[in-house]
C-alpha cells in the first residue's frame, strides 16, 4: 500500500474552489457530494473530485467527503469566501495553509526568511520534516 500523502494533493488555490462553489451555489449551505462535483464541474466519484473536496477539508476550509452525506463550510471557509475584508481573506488563506503540518514546519524552519528559490532546497525541506512526496509547488506558490 502507497505511503499516505503527509499534504493536501491539490494546492490552496485549487481547494477553494470548494467553498467558492458553496457560496457562489448554493448560498453558502452544505450540499450532498453529488451536487457540489455538478457545481465544480467534476464527477462525483472521479478521482479528482476526491482530491479537491479532500483537500479543501485538510486546509480546513471545508468538512465532509464524497463519503459523507453533506460538505459544508467551516468558520474559516467562511472567512475565506465572505470576508468581511481583505485583511480578513488574506489572514483566511494564511491560516488555511498553515493547518497543513508540514507546510507550517517548513516556514518554521526557515524562521520568517524568504524560503529559497530553489525547488530542490524545498522538497529537501519538506522530506526533513517529514513529507512523503512533493509539496514544493504549494510552499513556493503561497508562502
Amino acid at each position: 500500500m502507497p505511503a499516505q500523502r503527509s499534504f493536501p494533493a491539490k494546492t490552496l488555490e485549487q481547494a477553494l474552489r470548494v467553498p467558492q462553489a458553496l457560496k457562489d451555489k448554493n448560498g453558502g449551505n452544505g450540499w450532498p457530494p453529488a451536487d457540489v462535483a455538478t457545481a465544480l464541474g467534476l464527477g462525483g466519484t472521479g478521482g479528482n473530485f476526491y482530491y479537491v473536496v479532500a483537500s479543501s477539508r485538510d486546509y480546513g476550509l471545508t468538512t465532509g467527503s464524497r463519503e459523507t452525506s453533506e460538505i459544508a463550510l467551516t468558520e474559516l471557509g467562511r472567512a475565506a469566501v465572505y470576508p468581511s475584508s481583505g485583511e480578513q481573506q488574506k489572514r483566511a488563506f494564511q491560516t488555511a495553509f498553515l493547518n497543513v503540518d508540514v507546510f507550517r514546519g517548513v516556514l518554521e524552519h526557515y524562521g520568517g526568511n524568504n524560503l529559497p528559490t530553489s525547488r530542490s532546497s524545498v522538497t529537501r525541506s519538506s522530506r526533513r520534516l517529514g513529507s512523503r512526496g512533493s509539496c514544493t509547488t504549494s510552499l513556493l506558490t503561497y508562502s
